[in-house]
């Protein structure tokens, strides 16, 4: 079986006042979106690995589904 995402690999990341999330979606039935991402508290732009925390979001919409991430985002730290 071939996988698309290599180990810590994402689609997209986001930067938000308080965290940054790298995340990537899925599409796994007609009417739900999943996000799942890695989120670190966002003080010092160099760090890469320390203190990330999964997080993950589900919706009727991509955009739902990363809003559902980013809320959790807030609460990982």
């Amino acid at each position: 079986m071939k996988m698309n995402h290599q180990a810590d690999e994402f689609d997209s990341r986001l930067v938000t006042e308080t965290c940054v999330v790298e995340y990537y979606l899925t599409h796994p039935a007609a009417t739900q979106w999943v996000a799942v991402g890695l989120a670190r508290e966002n003080i010092d732009a160099k760090r890469t690995d320390g203190g990330r925390r999964l997080v993950t979001g589900c919706g009727p919409t991509e955009s739902s589904a990363i809003q559902a991430m980013l809320g959790r985002c807030q609460h990982a730290h």
